[in-house]
């Protein structure tokens, strides 16, 4: 890709806090990490959430057939285990994972921006650089963090993803 988005968001959260720090104003970030993130989506959410994206049926048909029936042996020095069925997780290795995973933590995206506290730097707002398995909520007040912290929380657990709160922090600049 020629633009490396973790540059990027790396940027925009430097920025904000300079600009907290140079206008003696708050900037309140928190950085929440997804547990177990790719492995840990149930399939129903997966196909939900590709509902709610717009794919058409026969779309999320192909995806939910590449998920059927899926099961895993693990071989150890004892012999194998008997199969093991695979109910929650995106594939690994496929080429559509990636995808299927930002879709369905997209609920979670759009209602923090519905919220529109987002930190506002030159001609926009700062709210949710994402990146994979973790989530970076920017807010000008405490208030506003926290507003995101609830929603995404309620969110989440309504799409059964957890936060692995030994891997979340927080940070407040007071001008």
């Amino acid at each position: 890709m020629s633009i490396d988005g973790c540059c990027e968001h790396n940027f925009a959260l430097q920025a904000s806090i300079a600009d907290g720090r140079r206008s003696r104003g708050q900037c309140c970030i928190a950085w929440l990490d997804l547990t177990n993130a790719f492995g840990s989506v149930p399939q129903e959410t997966i196909f939900t959430s590709l509902q709610w994206a717009g794919l058409n049926e026969e779309a999320i048909s192909v995806i939910r057939r590449l998920y059927e029936i899926n099961t895993t042996i693990i071989r150890s020095h004892q012999g194998r285990t008997p199969e093991i069925s695979i109910q929650a997780g995106v594939k690994q290795g496929c080429p559509l994972s990636p995808m299927i995973f930002n879709l369905t933590i997209e609920p979670i995206i759009r209602a923090i921006l519905q919220l529109g506290s987002g930190y506002s730097l030159y001609s926009g707002s700062i709210d949710v650089p994402a990146s994979a398995e973790e989530l970076t909520f920017v807010s000008e007040s405490p208030e506003g963090l926290q507003a995101m912290l609830d929603t995404a929380g309620i969110v989440a657990t309504g799409a059964t993803l957890t936060f692995n709160p030994k891997t979340c922090a927080a940070l407040h600049i007071d001008g």
